[in-house]
């Protein structure tokens, strides 16, 4: 009874669901959002979306079946609909509960969040942009490279198919030329996921430790290129999280350590269960522009700084927080906490 008083209490909209889209139970502040004192037995997709059938939506974009599927906790962007109409945008995250031996999915929305503050969804879109083009270009630049061994493999079995090399020594070439071009694929996978429509806020889950492997992967041409070594500490492979914007969190962090060690330097980077700590030995930030970076101000996002602003504000959208410590002439310190 006390649980059931204090989950009624709660301010913002929160309801447990069964594996057939049921309300089980909701408290007051659905019920006033709805307009109807009664919902249990109601479907999620009926009394909230106004649907009659479950939504025709990927996996991704109902953290209902996302949890159903996956059994970790999500967060994601989302909408109810009042009684006479209204939308109400969102954040929603949706979470496993058992009772009983019973798995039911937790839905809690926060309302009318910032992330819908419309100078902040412009801001998002338009960085995504640009890491989009910051990605193209370290593509290319990694493509380039495994085509030059491709190149250089091909020349040296025509050389051998000249000198009459046997067949072990010419499956042995062509071995490492598949072995380059599958690399060329992998290296463009990145991109045609990144670029697909919402992928920002859906797609598949990934572990802290395989989203930093798959950032460092990306610009360990770069690193060689700029003298930057990489100083990997696993303490644990971390929990699971949407992987699109996490990698984009990633590559924004990486992408400004680079940068601010334009001599080279090194790059630690610390994972733990649920933390992230990426340190460098670059130039740091200065003071008035790490006010900018920390402010809880949308309509202070400028192109100076956006990188590690909007990196901020979609660790909220992920249920989590950056903190950033930075010293000019001393280096940068980020985590992230989930």
């Amino acid at each position: 009874m006390q649980l059931c008083n204090i989950i009624d209490s709660l301010p913002d909209p929160l309801v447990l669901i069964d594996n057939e889209f049921r309300l089980i139970r909701t408290n007051r502040s659905v019920s006033r959002i709805i307009g109807r004192p009664e919902l249990q037995g109601e479907r999620c997709y009926s009394i909230f979306l106004h649907n009659n059938e479950p939504c025709n939506v990927t996996v991704a974009e109902c953290p209902v079946r996302s949890v159903l599927e996956t059994g970790i906790p999500t967060t994601t962007r989302h909408y109810i609909l009042t009684h006479d109409g209204r939308k109400k945008n969102s954040v929603v995250t949706a979470f496993p509960v058992e009772i009983s031996d019973r798995l039911l999915i937790g839905l809690i929305w926060k309302l009318n969040s910032n992330i819908e503050h419309p100078h902040t969804e412009k801001m998002i879109n338009f960085y995504r942009m640009a890491v989009l083009g910051s990605l193209i270009s370290v593509m290319v630049h990694n493509i380039n490279s495994s085509l030059h061994s491709v190149n250089n493999y091909t020349k040296l079995l025509l050389k051998k198919v000249e000198d009459g090399a046997s067949p072990e020594e010419v499956k042995g070439y062509l071995e490492k030329l598949d072995r380059a071009n599958r690399l060329s694929a992998d290296l463009v996978r990145p991109l045609l996921d990144f670029a697909r429509r919402g992928a920002i806020y859906t797609g598949s889950f990934i572990s802290l430790k395989d989203a930093v492997d798959e950032v460092i992967n990306l610009f360990s041409s770069i690193f060689l290129m700029k003298k930057i070594r990489v100083n990997l500490e696993i303490l644990s492979e971390g929990i699971c999280i949407r992987r699109q914007p996490l990698i984009t969190v990633l590559f924004s962090i990486f992408q400004n350590a680079i940068e601010a060690m334009k001599g080279g330097g090194e790059l630690t980077v610390k994972i733990n269960y649920r933390e992230i700590v990426i340190s460098d030995t670059g130039q740091g930030i200065p003071p008035e522009k790490l006010d900018i970076i920390l402010s809880e101000r949308e309509d202070e996002i400028t192109l100076k700084g956006m990188g590690l602003k909007i990196a901020r504000i979609m660790m909220k959208d992920l249920a989590g927080r950056l903190l950033l410590k930075s010293k000019k002439g001393e280096g940068t310190e980020v985590m992230l906490r989930f």
